[in-house]
């Protein structure tokens, strides 16, 4: 899981079954929908500014974004090294 993987993972709890939007996180982050959807889809980086808005918005702190990435990471390792055996 990259960080926009979990943001969308972040937009999906965030709402329960109906998503947040790629706009009303825009608005939120205080940006344009285009340069949010980027990110979302891996086009464009994400700045150190977006990351505390992130934390901001949806109430979580820099390391549980941290988190979210590095355990999706090593899961999908285990994952690989048990069916390249």
């Amino acid at each position: 899981m990259d960080l926009s993987d979990a943001v969308r993972t972040l937009m999906h709890r965030a709402t329960g079954d109906q998503a947040t939007t790629g706009a009303a996180l825009a608005t939120a982050l205080g940006q344009h929908a285009p340069n949010v959807s980027g990110k979302l889809r891996g086009r464009r980086a994400w700045s150190l500014d977006d990351l505390f808005g992130l934390s901001d918005h949806y109430g979580v702190s820099l390391d549980t974004l941290a988190a979210m990435m590095t355990e999706s990471r090593a899961y999908r390792d285990r994952v690989k090294d048990l069916t390249t055996d």
